[in-house]
């Protein structure tokens, strides 16, 4: 098989590229209003928010979003509609299930509320704002089984187009509305735009999936093949939990334990700047992606992709990190003059190193480990990664706040890459990164 040019890699990923970048940029953006119009401390709210909410997702769908993937492609394929049929029929019923589940503890919690604050045991204010978010639990569930579905289609272009940019963008959209409307913002008003653009997209997409699908689709499967669909969503369901786990538990695990609210606000600001530090690399594994899976058994073409993509992705990042580095007061200053601190500086020039490394020097490992035979090896290495930012960040928080937050994930997320670079290179016979 001839090895792509990076041209043609390009071109043939360029528009899910485009997608990817304007994500970032979009997003970024999107943090920077948000900072400049709320407290750091609501700020910092809103920030691990978000993160649970996304973290709560997969309990609602109880891993029917990465089980879709694997089940609807293959019915799709073989024309095989009745069990297509079945499958969506049973999702959606293991997410209604759930979501009235969730909509009942959220519920109660909130009576609960009512009554305590009644009885003057304690005042309505005083709880966390995520005490009164659980409506959005189910919004950000069906958006991503809506997503797995139109990647199931084949529909990857529409996916990332309604998730990645046109929700951010309705988002941003409401909140500027809300900027010119209301004096003093807080997270109850950001939340609310939030939820109805989630519902939004959630509407756009109902309407493209039933577009792409015959009449009549509701069909009820049979009973052993629903036993089938629920253990592979079990098995599932941990990997899902630990993917989205590992994006929210620095900035959780610093709410919980942390000695102020305006901690979590600035450590969220410093993960959004020093996010841009993974751009290239996101960019890099969307071009790369599927010829890793392509060439994961002729170790020489996969060698010779990695060599090229590593010193490109070098070059690309060495810039962004020489622009955080000496730009980071310039981009502190852009989120507010809360964060205009040499202390906050600090954080951000510690934490972008660490994400050079990990995204730069030990870039591809992962990658290709999961697109390989031995996806069930990396798997576990992201478990062994959570606990180990887990047991880290329970021991250092406490102490030291933020640091404890940058040390501990900086040394899961780089113990994690060293490890998927060494079994990469032991395993498949390739040297994935510029380090190993």
């Amino acid at each position: 098989m001839k090895l792509p040019t990076f041209f043609q890699l390009f071109k043939d990923n360029l528009f899910v590229l485009l997608c990817t970048l304007a994500f970032f940029v979009i997003s970024y953006f999107l943090n920077v209003l948000l900072a400049r119009h709320l407290s750091p401390s609501d700020y910092g709210d809103l920030a691990v928010i978000l993160r649970l909410l996304i973290f709560f997702v997969p309990f609602v769908l109880f891993g029917t979003e990465m089980t879709s993937r694997r089940y609807l492609p293959r019915y799709l394929k073989k024309g095989t509609w009745p069990r297509f049929k079945g499958y969506l029929f049973w999702s959606h019923k293991i997410f209604l299930r759930a979501l009235f589940i969730i909509m009942t503890i959220g519920f109660l919690v909130v009576v609960l509320a009512l009554q305590l604050d009644y009885f003057g045991i304690r005042n309505f204010d005083e709880y966390h704002p995520l005490v009164f978010s659980f409506w959005l639990i189910p919004l950000y569930a069906y958006l991503f089984l809506q997503s797995s579905i139109l990647q199931a289609l084949k529909k990857y272009t529409r996916s990332v187009i309604y998730v990645g940019v046109l929700f951010p963008l309705l988002f941003i959209a409401l909140v500027m509305a809300l900027v010119g409307w209301i004096d003093q913002l807080n997270v109850y008003h950001v939340l609310f735009s939030n939820g109805l653009a989630a519902l939004f997209v959630v509407g756009i997409q109902t309407i493209s999936i039933k577009r792409m699908l015959p009449k009549s689709i509701w069909h009820s499967p049979m009973e052993s093949e629903q036993n089938r669909w629920f253990k592979a969503s079990l098995t599932m369901l941990p990997v899902s939990v630990v993917s989205v786990g590992l994006g929210a538990i620095d900035i959780v695990m610093l709410e919980m334990l942390g000695h102020s609210n305006q901690d979590v606000g600035e450590f969220a600001v410093i993960s959004t700047i020093s996010g841009l530090m993974t751009l290239v690399n996101a960019a890099m594994n969307v071009v790369l992606s599927p010829s890793f899976s392509a060439y994961h058994n002729e170790a020489p073409a996969l060698q010779m992709l990695l060599n090229k993509g590593n010193l490109l992705q070098f070059c690309l990042s060495i810039i962004i990190f020489l622009i955080i580095i000496f730009g980071g007061p310039f981009l502190l200053k852009h989120f507010g003059t809360y964060y205009n601190d040499p202390s906050i500086y600090i954080y951000l020039i510690v934490r972008t190193s660490v994400l050079f490394i990990a995204s730069t020097l030990l870039a591809f490992a992962p990658s290709v480990l999961f697109y390989s035979k031995h996806v069930v090896k990396m798997v576990y290495l992201s478990y062994l990664q959570l606990a180990i930012i887990v047991i880290l960040e329970l021991i250092l928080i406490p102490s030291y706040g933020i640091w404890g937050a940058i040390i501990g994930s900086a040394v899961g997320m780089l113990g994690f890459r060293l490890c998927a670079a060494i079994m990469v290179r032991r395993l498949i016979g390739v040297k994935a990164s510029l380090l190993l």
